[in-house]
């Protein structure tokens, strides 16, 4: 298990805890304390289910209902909490009640790289090599050299040779001596025993062995993977592009960053695109903060349809008179959902209300700015802490 998948793990426990605790301690659960638990519980399913840990995020859905519906016993809300937090503290021996179908799954293995090798990669190979990492497969260097005269034919049929085991991520120059031009092939194969499968050629093949590094790459590769495999999900073709200065980042920003673009990545996939698009994610670093953006090219936010459902749940009057930034505010809300039909991912008016709050809480800003059929943009600011 990685440090990312130890630190939430921490932090899910730590969480559920402080709520358990407070629960235990109050005759009636009031409603703040309520849309608190909502709100842990809808960013914990998220980053559960990205992280691997589909029983949890099960379980956390299951509670996300039961609260939902209306009365909170505070005896069950207290069961279903230790339970997870059981869940959570037991991973790899687990097992869900019957009530809970959902079939166990590994954990993720560790993916980060020495800073040596990892630099040697584009940011697209980068990705990718954390993303075949994500699923389990090791990484490898392959070393090789070919004479001059026919180095092209013999590199193609080694690429064709590799690709029936392996996955090539990037194809880098090696060194040439004798005479000889050396290629470094970088692979990934699910194989455990790779190496020995070509023992008959001319190769040196060196794992890559994980060690500590920043972690903010490392999120915005888990965003990007999830992301894109909750589009496919969805049915939906959803181009991602993620770009990120280079910076120091404390534990606690990259945390902060992730539950952010997770619950904006999952908000706009939902409700941005009705088929395909583009998902644009940034995070920059400026002189006393970080900032947070994600943009979108679909078809924007209904702001009609946002006054009608205020109104229905009255939100607001009839004859209230709203700016187009005021209307743009009331997504914000806790519980605030256009959506016509719940689903998993969203439709409780969850996701933007704990952004809102976790930019808050850090001392931050969010903001969102929208054109109908041309796209949407939230933009959250975080103060700097390295």
């Amino acid at each position: 298990m990685n440090n990312l998948q130890n630190d939430f793990l921490k932090r899910a426990i730590s969480d559920l805890s402080d709520l358990i605790e407070r629960a235990e301690k109050a005759s009636n659960l009031p409603p703040e304390f309520v849309r608190e638990a909502f709100r842990t519980l809808h960013t914990i399913k998220g980053t559960a289910q990205t992280f691997g840990f589909k029983n949890s995020s099960k379980i956390a859905h299951e509670l996300e209902n039961y609260i939902s519906d209306g009365e909170t016993s505070t005896q069950y809300l207290l069961e279903g909490l230790t339970y997870l937090v059981e869940s959570f503290t037991n991973t790899e021996t687990f097992e869900l009640k019957k009530q809970f179908k959902c079939d166990h799954k590994s954990e993720r293995k560790s993916i980060k790289f020495e800073t040596e090798f990892i630099d040697q990669f584009s940011a697209r190979e980068r990705k990718q090599i954390i993303s075949e990492a994500n699923k389990g497969k090791k990484i490898f260097l392959v070393n090789v050299a070919f004479e001059f005269k026919d180095f092209a034919e013999k590199l193609k049929n080694l690429r064709e040779t590799l690709s029936v085991k392996s996955e090539i991520i990037a194809t880098l120059p090696g060194a040439n001596e004798n005479g000889k031009i050396g290629f470094r092939l970088c692979v990934a194969s699910a194989e455990t025993n790779f190496a020995e499968l070509f023992e008959d050629f001319a190769l040196e093949i060196v794992e890559q062995e994980p060690l500590l590094q920043n972690p903010l790459e490392e999120n915005l590769a888990q965003i990007e993977a999830h992301a894109k495999e909750l589009a496919n999900k969805s049915g939906k073709e959803i181009e991602i592009e993620i770009t990120a200065d280079k910076m120091e980042c404390s534990r606690d920003n990259c945390n902060l960053i992730f539950d952010i673009l997770l619950h904006l990545t999952r908000n706009a996939i939902d409700h941005a695109f009705e088929s395909k698009g583009k998902l644009e994610i940034s995070v920059k670093s400026q002189k006393d903060s970080l900032k947070v953006s994600v943009k979108d090219d679909g078809k924007g936010i209904n702001t009609e349809k946002i006054k009608a459902k205020a109104i229905e749940k009255n939100i607001i009057s009839p004859d209230k008179i709203l700016t187009e930034n005021e209307l743009l505010d009331l997504i914000f809300l806790h519980e605030f959902s256009t959506a016509e039909v719940l689903t998993e991912t969203s439709g409780r008016g969850i996701g933007l209300d704990a952004v809102k709050k976790i930019a808050e809480n850090a001392g931050g800003t969010v903001h969102v700015k929208s054109r109908r059929n041309v796209g949407t943009i939230f933009e959250v600011h975080l103060r700097y802490e390295k």
